[in-house]
């Protein structure tokens, strides 16, 4: 084979000192001494190679480099069509040592073999030469290489013997390498050199990736946290995460909890969460547990605030983290081994969110809580109408304008009924009545207002179904009312008015005492409408505003009812009598017509209209719209 380059700039001494000539290879001495200053672990080097190369190019004529079997060694890919060049480099890197760790030169004597080198492991350094099996075969390789994410720290240098072909400066641009060796420049002496640094800084690249990749895991295992729902599912997200960050698993891992917000000492301690051999120690608290070399670790922690281990036999596997904030908070992990100092510190950095994640969680369940209690007295619908998301923004004279419908419902009777009962009695009839309506209203869009005694207040958005809760209204109240007869009670009946208008939502009060209520003329309307049910005799009247926003189901079950005055208002309003809750709506639908008809008679001043009502009640004597017309005489 003939050679493009004769290394004749390669020089050195060979291991006994008597120089390289003896080889038939190079003429000229001087090798340096060794560059072996151990800097950093073992765990943190993950491209090591133990024993010689795997290159199959070593024969019994060619130098070799044995290692103990227990030493691992830098891999250096040696890429060169000429035989003699790769010999001399195995030679001048024969006894090189880097942090304490010897090289083995992995051979390829093309660019195509250099691919297969290239999956079979890891390197530290590449070193391509140029021209091979074609001009710019080792400018691909170095293209190519660049693509493998495996080999993402590899050093890669191009050596040539025809920098004419590849001008240094043009290549350094173009090209995503480290350096530029000209084979005529590259004396022993300084190939041992460069590599060197090549490979240290191979070494500090690899490290940098690790300490990335246990960042990049401490931040995904403390998002995981927050997907969790329940404090159980959170405690155990925290230890399963915890156990995915350590490098070997651990025997035991537990979360504790101080029941004295102020307190580090173990007694104080309760094992909220645990895996391994303390899972059976979960509720009890930590000071029957810890050997006295535990516990002293544990105190150790306490007073640092920092991740503590063991340091001895007794206590040499045995680690502990305490938040310091309020309330105390503590991790302890047993059984495991082998953390540097950078894993310890992401660990701590874990631990350090994963408890504040867990004060977080505690602070948002009670937040939650307290705001879950507020909502009992100023409903979280109501809020949501009025446009403020958290009651803590609101504010006296916070108000915005709507367009709602308006329910009043109120005990017919009920004073006459509470008179002979006691007044816990009377309370728990109202009490269990308001609560068995109220899911009605709100399972069809209604928010409760206010309560007002023996009746509530009940407002209804412009999408909200207040025909459907007055129907589901009298379904229940239809329900309490057998299990009242069954026990020889009277029944209960329910007046019902509606309206539809503006409103005006708001806040009303002061900064000390606040109300959150719905005040327009509409609502006086609902009122005053509500009390006529008692002189129609009906459950149930509705104004003409609120039978238009009506469904075309519920306006047929509508009847007018005539134009009745409205206390407190000079306008007489037009009313309807709705009877789409009752059992037997469907006999009032041919006779519907005919009402109207009588109702429109009475507004006329018609002299017959005495006589039809008659005969309209002859048909239907329980009618109590119709006696109330009759009693109401001509309403022209």
């Amino acid at each position: 084979m003939s050679r493009k380059t004769t290394p004749e700039g390669i020089a050195g001494t060979g291991p006994d000192g008597t120089g390289l000539a003896g080889t038939g290879l190079i003429d000229r001495p001087g090798l340096l001494d060794m560059l072996d200053v151990p800097m950093f672990d073992e765990a943190d080097l993950p491209l090591f190679e133990g024993g010689d190369a795997p290159d199959g190019d070593n024969d019994e004529t060619e130098p070799t480099v044995s290692a103990p079997p227990m030493i691992q060694m830098w891999r250096v890919l040696v890429v060169d069509d000429d035989p003699e060049v790769i010999a001399v480099s195995r030679l001048a890197l024969s006894e090189l040592q880097v942090d304490g760790r010897p090289i083995s030169v992995v051979a390829a004597s093309s660019a195509a073999e250099a691919r297969d080198r290239l999956r079979e492991g890891n390197y530290a350094l590449a070193i391509l030469d140029v021209v091979m099996e074609r001009p710019e075969a080792g400018l691909e390789l170095a293209r190519h290489l660049r693509t493998l994410p495996e080999h993402v720290c590899t050093r890669v240098v191009l050596r040539t013997g025809q920098p004419g072909v590849a001008p240094e400066e043009e290549v350094l641009r173009a090209y995503d390498i480290n350096d530029y060796w000209p084979k005529t420049e590259l004396t022993a002496h300084r190939m041992r050199t460069l590599v060197t640094g090549q490979i240290r800084s191979c070494r500090d690249l690899m490290l940098i990736e690790r300490q990335r990749r246990d960042l990049l895991r401490v931040i995904e295992a403390t998002e995981s946290l927050f997907r969790p729902e329940g404090s159980r599912d959170l405690l155990e997200a925290i230890l399963a995460q915890l156990s995915n960050l350590l490098p070997s698993p651990a025997t035991g891992l537990a979360f504790l909890q101080s029941m004295d917000r102020d307190s580090v000492d173990p007694r104080t301690f309760r094992m909220l969460a645990a895996n391994g051999p303390w899972r059976l120690s979960v509720g009890q608290t930590l000071d029957q547990l810890l050997t006295p070399a535990q516990e002293a670790v544990f105190r150790q922690a306490a007073e640092t605030g920092r991740l503590a281990r063991g340091q001895g036999e007794q206590a040499g596997t045995f680690g502990c983290f305490i938040y310091l904030g309020h309330p105390r908070i503590a991790l302890m992990l047993q059984g495991e081994r082998g953390l540097t100092e950078w894993g310890e510190n992401a660990v701590e950095l874990f631990c350090r969110n994963a408890s504040t994640i867990f004060l977080n969680d505690q602070l948002m369940r009670e937040q939650e809580s307290l705001l879950r209690a507020v909502e009992r007295f100023v409903p979280a619908p109501l809020m949501r109408l009025l446009g403020v998301a958290d009651v803590r923004g609101l504010h006296a004279g916070h108000k915005v304008s709507l367009e709602l419908s308006v329910l009043f419902a109120d005990l017919h009777g009920f004073t006459g009924t509470a008179e002979h009962m006691s007044p816990e009695a009377v309370f728990d009839l109202v009490e269990t009545t308001l609560a068995a309506l109220t899911p009605a209203i709100e399972y069809h869009g209604g928010v409760i207002d206010k309560y007002l005694g023996d009746g509530l207040m009940a407002l209804f958005p412009v999408n909200a179904d207040p025909a459907g809760a007055v129907m589901e209204m009298h379904a229940v109240l239809r329900g309490l009312n057998r299990v009242r007869q069954s026990r020889g009670q009277a029944a209960l009946q329910f007046g019902i008015g509606l309206h539809h208008g503006p409103v005006v939502l708001g806040a009303l009060g002061h900064a000390g005492r606040l109300e959150l209520t719905a005040i327009s003329d509409t609502v006086n309307v609902a009122a005053r409408v509500e009390r006529l049910t008692r002189v129609f005799g009906c459950d149930v009247l509705a104004t003409d505003a609120m039978v238009h926003h009506f469904s075309d189901r519920d306006r047929r079950h509508c009847r007018h009812a005539g134009m009745v005055p409205i206390r407190g208002r000079q306008r007489r309003a037009r009313v309807y009598h709705f009877f789409g809750h009752l059992p037997d709506r469907e006999r009032f639908l041919p006779w519907r017509e005919e009402f109207e008809a009588l109702i429109a008679a009475s507004a006329r001043g018609e002299a017959e209209v005495a006589d039809r009502i008659a005969g309209y009640l002859e048909q239907f004597p329980d009618d109590p719209a119709a006696v109330m017309l009759r009693e109401m005489g001509p309403t022209g």
